[in-house]
């Protein structure tokens, strides 16, 4: 189940009052990731990955709905493809994208689903040698050192003991090297935050225990005679639940 997020986002290229008022429409798909070869002709997008052809099929299972002020509208929706590739290996990171077609587009208020080719990106890792959880466990174990650190810091500065010029010379020293310690150790938090999705509720468990970031971006290819393929982002979607065949 994934439901779609339409709408416009900071970083979009689509004309200027394009769901400008900052309407949202959503729209809920059932699909299939199935194991069988998409059309021939959908090996061409090149956003799939060019090294990773034949693409396999994503088939649509319902005609989706939303409520405008028309009522209750459906959304024509026809099969698309989808590929899984290689990021990086070292943290077991891969790039999951796929694409539907949508004919006849949707519409609510100012905000238009374009009639034509969708697509959907997001990231996935691979669970088989549990690396969010050690990833998880590293940064828990940074953080209890920087807690650590700022223990000894407080400690210092809040000592009722008198100083003379030689412990003052000597706390600094000490300050100094804590804080330079503590630097490093945010850094890595920072670089692991980068690399996995470590906040609570970002993942979702799929088949073969593949981890999905929950939440992806969704575009349209813009229109051009440019050399290489452009693309607007029109919103977001949100990978509700899988279910195993």
């Amino acid at each position: 189940d994934i439901l779609l997020t339409v709408g416009r986002l900071p970083s979009s290229t689509m004309p200027q009052g394009w769901a400008k008022s900052g309407a949202k429409l959503g729209i809920p798909l059932k699909v299939k990731f199935t194991n069988k070869l998409c059309a021939f002709d959908m090996n061409k997008e090149s956003l799939l990955g060019s090294d990773f052809r034949p693409f396999l099929s994503l088939e649509p299972l319902d005609e989706p709905k939303f409520v405008s002020a028309n009522g209750i509208e459906k959304v024509k929706v026809t099969s698309g493809a989808y590929s899984i590739q290689a990021h990086d290996l070292d943290t077991q990171h891969y790039a999951c994208r796929f694409f539907l077609d949508f004919p006849e587009g949707a519409t609510r208020n100012d905000v238009t689903l374009p009639a034509q080719r969708i697509y959907f990106m997001t990231s996935c890792w691979n669970q088989d040698d549990h690396i969010l959880e050690r990833a998880t466990k590293w940064k828990e174990d940074i953080l209890s050192s920087i807690h650590q650190i700022d223990d000894q810091i407080q400690s210092i500065e809040t000592a009722e003991s008198q100083k003379g010029i030689l412990k003052i010379a000597e706390d600094i020293r000490k300050q100094t090297e804590l804080k330079s310690r503590r630097e490093k150790y945010v850094a890595q938090i920072v670089m692991l935050e980068e690399r996995f999705p470590l906040g609570p509720g970002q993942i979702l468990i799929g088949p073969n225990n593949i981890a999905f970031l929950k939440r992806g971006v969704i575009a349209r290819k813009r229109e051009g005679n440019t050399m290489k393929d452009q693309y607007d982002w029109v919103g977001t979607f949100e990978f509700k639940r899988f279910v195993s065949s």
